[in-house]
């Protein structure tokens, strides 16, 4: 059998949502600050939208990363072939499509 919530705390709780979504539907003061135009640091991976991995892309796509071919598919000279490298500071293997290998170093 459920516990019955007293009519005052049922309000009581009604105010708080109430209250709760008028903040978010101004965004103006939540923790009882002002947070429009302020500067801020966050972590990447806190980020709800747009996805992390989308803006890790969008900041380093392009980056180079040097690394040491440990080991090749089985797939030969044909184009299909990859490389799996070792890369210092990551702890698992990439594997890179052998055709986007830019140079050896």
């Amino acid at each position: 059998m459920k516990a019955l919530v007293p009519a005052t705390m049922a309000s009581s709780l009604r105010s708080v949502r109430t209250s709760l979504k008028e903040k978010a539907l101004t965004g103006a003061k939540v923790r009882d600050m002002d947070w429009i135009n302020q500067r801020v640091h966050f972590k990447i991976c806190d980020v709800y939208h747009p996805d992390p991995v989308k803006i890790m892309t969008d900041l380093h796509g392009n980056d180079l990363l040097t690394g040491k071919v440990v080991d090749l598919s089985d797939s030969g000279m044909q184009k299909t072939a990859f490389a799996v490298i070792e890369v210092e500071g990551i702890p698992e293997l990439l594997v890179v499509p052998i055709e986007r290998v830019l140079s050896a170093i």
